[in-house]
């Protein structure tokens, strides 16, 4: 038993130094906390309104994405999985916040938060073949009349989040 009280006063004592000489070189000890989880964080309503996705939606798109985002490590050495890298992305691109904000928020630094916008765009852009399809020539001109007869906008072929949208790629 003796034994035993002799090793934790002796790594209770290297703890000490450790911390002593670090005072004395002028760093503090590294501490390091876990990164909250967002996606358990908020309730359905609040991560809604912060990412403009639903939960269920989000699982979706890391189910697809999953492949394209390693985790990755930032630079104090902590993993950034590929849920909170897509988060970061999401909250950055739904609120049109600053990188700084988006990096307190997911406690990671502004470059970590670029390097996740970077990578997920990327990585959306690898499936947007798959879920966006621009409208033929006829059905564009069905959805233009459509759109003049429910609403009275003419020359309208959708809209995003109430917003009107031009067809822009025709006048290109």
């Amino acid at each position: 038993m003796d034994d035993l009280e002799d090793v934790d006063d002796i790594l209770e004592f290297h703890d000490v130094a450790e911390i002593l000489q670090a005072r004395r070189h002028g760093r503090g000890r590294r501490i390091f906390r876990q990164r909250v989880d967002l996606f358990e964080e908020f309730t359905d309503q609040e991560f809604l309104e912060r990412f403009r996705l639903s939960k269920e939606c989000v699982t979706s798109l890391l189910d697809e994405l999953w492949q394209y985002l390693p985790t990755s490590i930032d630079r104090r050495g902590l993993r950034i999985s590929p849920r909170m890298q897509l988060l970061a992305t999401l909250q950055y691109v739904a609120t049109g916040d600053m990188q700084l904000t988006i990096a307190d928020t997911a406690d990671m630094s502004k470059a970590s938060v670029f390097r996740c916008v970077q990578r997920v765009t990327r990585a959306i852009a690898r499936i947007a073949p798959r879920h966006i399809k621009f409208p033929t020539p006829t059905e564009e001109i069905a959805e233009m009349q459509a759109f003049s007869r429910i609403a009275g906008m003419p020359g309208c072929i959708g809209c995003i989040d109430g917003t009107l949208q031009k067809s822009w790629w025709r006048s290109c």
